[in-house]
Formats: C-alpha cells, structure tokens, sequence
C-alpha cells in the first residue's frame, strides 16, 4: 500500500506534467495466464483495471491493478512434496488466492497506421501472494510481497477517436513473482 501511495504522489505532485496531458483514460480488461507452480500462477483468466494519461502522442503514464488466477491447491501440495528441501511435515494447502499486482508504467505507442500502433510499456510492479496451509491440524496463512520491473510490449487497435482495444504480451521479472501472460484492455479516453 505504501509503494502504490507513492507512486500516486509522483504521478499527480507534478504541476507541470498535468498542464501538458493531452487526455486521460480508464482501461479494463482481461488476462490469460499458463500455470506456473514454482510462482503460485494458475491457469486461466485473470482481471486489470487500471488509469493513465497520455502525455503526448507517443508517450504516457499509467497504473494497473490485475490479478493472476489461483493455482489448484493440489497441484501445489504435489509440487511442495516433491522438493526435497522442504521442512514442512504434515502440511497441506487448503487453498490458494489470486496473486494482485500493482504496475507503474511509463507507456510508449507508435503509430503503423491510422488506427494501428505498436504499444509498448516499462514499469515496476509490487506483487502480493497468498497461501493458506493446514500444517499438523493448525492453519497458517503465508502472505509474500515482491516487487520487480515488468515490460509489455503489442498492439493498440483505434476503435473510434475515444475507444481503443490493446492486445500486449507481458513478463514480471521476480525471483518470487515471476508471471508471463497476454493482456487484452479496452481503453476508453476522456
């Protein structure tokens, strides 16, 4: 909560930076993610929500709030057993929780075409993850915070002069966190 306060702080303290928006826009959409067990990443769809203001043609700002799907717990019971360096003994996760992630980025578009651009953004998520365990009878909840850089790079689709679609592939690079997916937003501009 204190990085994304930061990060607001930033983004809005800068009077001058305001003064040149040239629009501001909302995004929604969803995300698609293979299951990675090592980072706690299910399979299947996740959630984005997000903010920004494009500063210029090709340059702008944002902030997103998404999700990753659960992992099935058993399949991470499965993993957990067979590491060898575990000292768990008589666990089981009961259940798993979507990670969330809250991304700063620094956007970059380039237009191909008239409605066509190449969309591409660097930014630095703050990733938290939850598990719930059942060791020796007693529950324990296992909550993980990670931060690390994230780069997206696709295509933004003009769907009318208010309304974009974007399509982008992604990667959070964290050693706790690490998650790969395709984002698809709806962009809608004020």
């Amino acid at each position: 909560m204190k990085s994304l306060v930061i990060i607001l702080l930033c983004v809005f303290s800068v009077n001058g930076l305001a003064q040149n928006i040239s629009h501001w826009y909302i995004l929604g959409g969803t995300s698609l993610y293979a299951e990675n067990v090592d980072h706690a990443v299910g399979e299947g769809l996740g959630v984005r929500l997000g903010f920004g203001a494009q500063i210029n043609q090709n340059f702008g700002i944002e902030l997103v709030l998404g999700s990753t799907p659960s992992l099935d717990p058993e399949d991470l019971n499965t993993f957990i057993g067979d590491d060898t360096d575990t000292d768990i003994v008589n666990y089981s996760v009961d259940r798993t929780a979507s990670n969330w992630y809250t991304t700063a980025f620094a956007t970059y578009s380039y237009p191909v075409q008239e409605r066509l651009a190449l969309v591409g953004k660097l930014g630095w998520s703050t990733i938290r993850q939850r598990i719930y365990f059942n060791i020796k009878g007693g529950g324990k909840t296992e909550t993980n915070t990670s931060r690390g850089p994230h780069i997206e790079f696709g295509l933004g689709f003009s769907m009318t002069w208010r309304t974009e679609l974007a399509v982008t592939l992604s990667h959070v690079f964290s050693d706790e966190a690490e998650a790969t997916g395709i984002h698809c937003a709806y962009k809608r501009k004020f």
